[in-house]
């Protein structure tokens, strides 16, 4: 987690204080914002986590194991696309469960809103590997807001929850705090690990994420994922990769009917300075994409260079878009250039 989101949970935690609680200083990151420790840790297993999803289905056909060895994928098929845009098909080779190990809980309560307290997340490494892929899981389940009329303001349990476990010295005791939280609830709130908490961004959901590599030798890809709920088995389902659009919608002569409002979104984006594009901040850059400009996965080597490599591969610095955008910069006062 980026120091920036830290510190936006850490205020928003405490804006939940009242004057009988820890102040915000009290915060400790490692306790009520992403814990690392492994006595905490050990009681949570990828296996265990499944075997929940799947009884929230009241799927008795199906093993945890079984659900890695079906998850989506494909084997380099011809022709294929996804969300409407062609895609670099991949088979993904997700091993042993009990290979994963759990990395990091983070809290990502500065992701609420009205509606939503924001996103518990747990991070996973294939630590043994399969074969020679590498793959980390990350689950990020989206809890909805038990009283959206009241607005953030019914998100107050959870934020307290986190925050009174800086205060508690006994790892023990914050695990197995923990522990309730994500897999049974607490205080009316439901578990965390619920098939309902993963039906994808596009369903206002959590999702899961995996970066993938078949080998040492090739490109990292990103992915995202779903669950179906109410589906009578578990269903996991690939779902757009976020922010990451199809690279030929940047290029002139794109004749693609989402070509213009990928250009929109982009200028849009370049309004006002110190804001989404134009922030002063590497951790504040942002986008706000349409889900249909997005595609299934993000690629990146071993040098950083993601998927909008391809974008700047198909933008033409001396075309009519770039022309736009250096219109829009001048106007909101920014020194930058396309």
């Amino acid at each position: 987690m980026q120091f920036k989101q830290l510190l936006c949970a850490a205020s928003l935690i405490g804006a939940a204080f009242t004057a009988s609680q820890p102040a915000l200083s009290a915060i400790q990151s490692d306790r009520s914002l992403m814990i690392t420790e492994t006595q905490i840790l050990n009681q949570f297993s990828a296996q265990a986590i499944f075997e929940k999803l799947l009884a929230d289905e009241g799927d008795t056909n199906q093993t945890a194991q079984d659900v890695l060895d079906n998850w989506p994928g494909c084997q380099n098929a011809a022709n294929q696309t996804f969300n409407g845009f062609p895609v670099t098909c991949r088979s993904l080779t997700l091993g042993n469960i009990n290979n994963y190990r759990p990395i990091a809980l983070t809290n990502r309560f500065d992701l609420a809103d009205d509606q939503q307290c924001g996103e518990y997340r747990i991070a996973f490494a294939d630590v043994l590997g399969t074969g020679e892929a590498i793959n980390f899981m990350i689950l990020e389940a989206q809890l909805p807001n038990p009283s959206p009329s009241l607005g953030k303001e019914g998100c107050r349990p959870i934020a307290e929850f986190w925050a009174n476990l800086s205060a508690n010295n006994n790892t023990a005791s914050r695990g197995v705090a923990l522990k309730q939280f994500y897999f049974e609830g607490i205080n009316g709130i439901p578990a965390v690990f619920d098939v309902n908490h993963f039906a994808g961004g596009e369903n206002g959901s959590g999702q899961i994420r995996l970066n993938h590599r078949n080998s040492r030798l090739t490109t990292w890809s990103q992915f995202e994922f779903r669950t179906i709920p109410n589906s009578g088995s578990l269903v996991i389902a690939q779902s757009t990769a976020k922010d990451t659009p199809f690279d030929e919608l940047a290029t002139d002569a794109s004749t693609h009917p989402l070509a213009s409002a990928f250009k929109s979104a982009v200028l849009d984006a370049l309004t006002v300075n110190g804001e989404n594009l134009l922030a002063n901040t590497m951790s504040a850059l942002s986008i706000n994409l349409p889900d249909n400009l997005a595609t299934g996965s993000s690629i990146s080597d071993e040098f950083g260079t993601d998927i909008f490599g391809g974008v700047l591969g198909h933008f033409d610095a001396q075309g009519s878009f770039a022309n736009d955008i250096q219109s829009q910069l001048n106007a909101a006062g920014s020194g930058l250039t396309p």
